[in-house]
């Protein structure tokens, strides 16, 4: 993860990633887990300390709400849909899409007056393989000989493809939905979107706390919640 940040440089929305991944990972080695309300506020201080500014930016407001609505509406999306069962690997990528983009579309109106219908077919063709691009990303910068060149071409051939979508899904123009850009009144639409939210909350009766997790001393019968 600080390699991948390194590389691509400390953008807001790698920020807020990289605090998310490395608080998660700290945390989790101690056997704590975070409440996602509560780690969404530690992520948000640490990033208001570290530069105060980035909370004004655009791409770390979207990488907040789009995690925000991944925490708390995909849950219950999922629980609402499937119960206590598993969905899919496609299934759950549908719900974690529409939850990131639902809570990010009053922010999505309000700085580019628009949002695309047919953005849920791009995430299915391109989500998928962005873990992959990072990964042979990383591999590429190893001198590992002719297995260096493979690694290149591969990892060029799946950007070349998620470009390729992106372009093309882009260009249908019949699939935007245009508004007045830049007006307040946009962040209303929050307001639904947490009373849906609510509402499943209550319907399900899902707890957002973290199940305790044993580490190494569960022996003695420490239990450890965060």
């Amino acid at each position: 993860m600080t390699c991948f940040i390194l590389v691509a440089g400390l953008s807001p929305s790698l920020l807020r990633a990289g605090l998310v991944s490395g608080l998660s990972l700290l945390f989790g080695y101690y056997g704590r887990r975070f409440h996602p309300g509560r780690l969404l506020v530690y992520v948000a201080a640490i990033s208001a300390m570290a530069n105060p500014g980035v909370l004004l930016s655009m791409a770390w407001q979207l990488s907040m709400a789009s995690y925000a609505g991944i925490m708390f509406l995909s849950p219950l999306l999922i629980k609402t849909l499937y119960g206590h069962a598993r969905p899919s690997f496609f299934a759950d990528i549908i719900i974690v899409t529409i939850s990131a983009q639902l809570y990010c579309l009053p922010l999505s109106i309000f700085y580019f007056g628009q949002f695309s219908v047919i953005s849920i077919v791009g995430n299915m063709l391109v989500t998928p393989l962005i873990p992959v691009v990072m990964l042979l990303s990383l591999l590429s910068i190893i001198p590992l000989g002719t297995l260096s060149t493979l690694i290149v071409f591969v990892d060029k051939t799946i950007l070349t493809f998620q470009i390729f979508v992106i372009r093309h899904l882009s260009e249908i123009k019949w699939a935007t939905v245009s508004f007045a850009q830049s007006q307040p009144a946009s962040f209303l639409l929050f307001i639904p979107i947490i009373a849906i939210t609510l509402v499943l909350w209550r319907i399900t009766k899902h707890s957002y706390r973290p199940i305790a997790v044993l580490d190494n001393s569960q022996k003695y019968g420490k239990i450890y919640a965060c």
